[in-house]
């Protein structure tokens, strides 16, 4: 699933801000325009708490032993440490701390 720009991920999803609003994500370091974002609003949280508990109480998640859990758990860690350059530069440009630095 691939992200799209200006949305929230809800039940699977990616839909807009029941608002329609989003905002922009600056680079501190040079106020760079880098994304704009959803503004999710109280409506917006209120599907995506039911959507949670609707994916526990129906989904496979809550049912599956915990040993499945687990692994399925550190396989989405090893895609996420596959992608720890991408990871660091965007965290680098939203915060703007230099990469290097510690």
């Amino acid at each position: 699933m691939r992200a799209e720009p200006g949305k929230l991920l809800i039940g699977g999803r990616w839909i807009d801000a029941k608002s329609g609003k989003t905002f922009a994500v600056y680079n501190p370091t040079d106020g760079t325009e880098i994304a704009q974002v959803a503004e999710a609003g109280r409506e917006d949280v209120d599907l995506a708490v039911a959507a949670a508990g609707k994916a526990f109480d129906a989904g496979s998640w809550s049912r599956m032993p915990a040993s499945e859990r687990a692994r399925l758990l550190w396989k989405l860690a090893d895609a996420i440490e596959a992608q720890s350059t991408t990871f660091g530069l965007v965290e680098t440009l939203d915060n703007g701390k230099p990469l290097r630095s510690r």
